[in-house]
């Protein structure tokens, strides 16, 4: 019986050692949630929320475009790779409440983040402090649309690649699966294709180095054993689930028609550059500068991998800032993989021996239990406000012409509508009467329809005649364009203004 009580008593000692362990853990993921669980006021979400509307009153899935009268018709493959969370947004929506979207969004940023966690290296402090700063730097670009989902399966991908490349754990079979349901989601499915080829580079590499040792025969048996020929087998398998969606094999080459439109970067804050003077993009500086530093003192050579991925990744968050989001997502990572004997080594000169194996006092236990749930009950306080109607509309009055599309459904002026790009998503769900001239969807517009209308909205030579072509009878812009000054002065006449919007119609 005193062996079986001093088992127990040491079993209960590691149960109560652990409280502290998880306290941080726990309030590091708490942290997470309470930054993403809140109230962002997105116009793509409502394009996306129409998208799903149409398809669940009509049970069919779009492949031309219903929304727009400037490319009504046109094929349109927003339907086709969006549809699988298109869908639970827009039940959501509308029998939770716009609350019930933004607790989707942080317990899909909280899912994330629980496999990146995994994928780190280093004690328990090292991991949580670089997760926040992670967060800090993501978090300006969480917002309840699809590109949610390519976020945690490129998180569950990372974990996959590097549990199977460093820690030998092969769950690769998953990534068929989850490549149907990233083709189903999103369009950037084409970064599990990126993730897969920086870890079949890295896998080539050591089957070439080892295959020199051999025949060529005998290399090619390696090839055929190798973790470079598990990784073309996984690629190819992925290759295929790619086609399994409503508009098969094209929708691989949906993210490259995005990417190839030049007017993009001219009309889009968020396929722009980062402005290094916003305040919003300080933390991706910080992040960025203590990789680039802790590589210079690190001793350990760069992994393949992990050149290749900040290389990347670093590249394509420095031309686009919508990318910040994938860098501080894979940027830990690497971090960690250097950080952790630099923290280890400097905690052995100070002494420290991390957290202590001695189980923790009851004082210790009711402060730690206590903090726990004071921050929990922020946390639910902070559910409570996303799923407040009264706040919901003052985030959307203050982002979305609310009251402007009051008026114009009041009086029901004829004629097509011309509207700003930033507003086009909520009108074609608010204000589905009037076709929009243009919206997020950037892949269908392309550089003809997105030009044309920053031609108009500049006041370019000649944006009296293409008013007129297109039989503009509706205008809802912002206050600011040029192109308020000179409206009065051509015919037209304001019927409703405030600080976010300004309606015209003829006079």
């Amino acid at each position: 019986m005193r062996h079986a009580d001093h088992l127990g008593s040491q079993f209960a000692g590691k149960i109560e050692a652990m409280n502290t362990r998880r306290l941080v853990i726990s309030i590091t993921f708490l942290s997470i949630f309470a930054m993403a669980v809140r109230i962002v006021i997105d116009p793509d979400t409502f394009w996306h929320l129409a998208t799903a509307r149409y398809i669940l009153n009509t049970h069919t899935i779009p492949h031309t475009d219903i929304f727009s009268f400037t490319r009504f018709g046109h094929p349109w493959r927003g339907g086709d790779v969006g549809w699988l969370i298109q869908i639970p947004f827009y039940w959501l929506q509308t029998h939770v409440g716009p609350g019930g979207i933004y607790l989707l969004t942080a317990v899909l940023v909280t899912i994330a983040y629980i496999f990146i966690y995994r994928s780190l290296s280093g004690g328990i402090f090292l991991r949580s402090f670089i997760l926040i700063l992670s967060a800090v730097t993501a978090a300006v670009h969480w917002s309840p649309r699809p590109y949610l989902a390519t976020y945690v399966l490129s998180a569950v991908t990372l974990w996959l690649f590097e549990s199977c490349t460093y820690k030998k754990r092969d769950h690769l079979n998953w990534l068929p699966l989850i490549m149907i349901i990233w083709v189903n989601s999103h369009t950037a499915h084409i970064t599990a294709f990126l993730l897969w080829g920086v870890y079949t580079a890295d896998a080539g590499l050591r089957w070439l180095a080892d295959s020199r040792q051999g025949e060529l025969s005998s290399g090619f048996q390696l090839l055929k054993n190798s973790l470079l020929g598990r990784y073309l087998k996984i690629g190819a398998l992925m290759a295929l689930a790619v086609g399994i969606n409503p508009g098969g094999y094209r929708s691989f080459l949906y993210p490259f028609e995005t990417m190839s439109i030049k007017a993009l970067r001219q009309f889009v804050v968020e396929w722009q550059s980062p402005n290094f003077n916003d305040p919003m993009v300080f933390p991706f500086l910080i992040l960025l500068l203590l990789v680039i530093s802790t590589l210079a003192i690190s001793k350990q050579r760069i992994k393949t991998t992990d050149f290749l991925l900040l290389a990347g990744f670093t590249y394509l968050s420095l031309t686009a800032q919508r990318n910040i989001a994938m860098f501080a997502l894979i940027s830990p990572i690497i971090l960690t993989r250097h950080l952790a004997p630099i923290t280890e080594a400097a905690g052995q000169r100070i002494g420290y021996r991390g957290l202590s194996s001695a189980p923790p006092t009851k004082f210790q236990n009711w402060i730690n239990s206590l903090l726990l749930v004071i921050i929990i009950l922020v946390v639910g306080l902070k559910i409570l406000l996303v799923f407040s109607e009264e706040t919901y509309q003052e985030g959307l009055r203050a982002r979305q012409p609310v009251d402007a599309v009051e008026v114009i459904k009041k009086l029901d002026p004829p004629g097509k509508l011309f509207n700003s790009y930033n507003f086009g998503g909520y009108l074609l769900w608010a204000l589905p009467e009037y076709p929009v001239f243009i919206d997020g969807r950037t892949d269908l517009f392309g550089d003809e329809i997105i030009g044309e209308w920053g031609e108009i909205i500049s006041a370019k030579p000649g944006w009296e005649n293409q008013l007129e072509d297109y039989g503009i009878g509706v205008i809802l812009i912002e206050p600011h364009w040029e192109l308020n000054l000179l409206l009065p002065g051509h015919g037209w006449q304001v019927i409703y203004q405030d600080d976010l919007a300004v309606v015209f119609i003829p006079e």
